[in-house]
């Protein structure tokens, strides 16, 4: 069955919705691929708010995007200890480090401070 594509035409920026992790990479070449991309979720909502999925964990918050690319999330999020192989930690801590953003049509990339990385994510259905 095809997927299905979601309807972005009402979004009021062009981070407003919700995302699903693909990969987390960092500049040492270190990259980490979920196996359940549903598990990793980040969701912007034009008021400002933001949610994060995290495997175990969970996270609510506030985000500012400016015009230019530029990104910072405030993040308050559980710290469960999930499962071996969680990439839980690495997600949350990369998004509260996060400094800027590209949005690519269903493809969104969050750059991050800390290593000089990128998580790219895509929208989820």
């Amino acid at each position: 069955m095809p997927r299905q594509q979601p309807n972005r035409s009402h979004r009021h920026s062009p981070l407003d919705g919700t995302w699903q992790l693909q990969q987390i990479s960092q500049t040492s070449g270190v990259n980490y691929t979920p196996d359940d991309p549903g598990l990793y979720t980040v969701t912007f909502k034009a008021d400002g708010a933001v949610s994060v999925t995290a495997d175990c964990n969970s996270g609510v918050g506030t985000y500012q995007a400016g015009e230019s690319g530029t990104l910072a999330i405030q993040l308050t999020s559980t710290n469960d200890f999930c499962a071996s192989g969680s990439l839980s930690n690495q997600f949350i801590s990369y998004l509260k480090v996060a400094n800027s953003y590209t949005v690519d049509g269903d493809a969104l990339s969050i750059g991050f401070s800390s290593n000089n990385g990128l998580m790219t994510f895509t929208a989820a259905p």
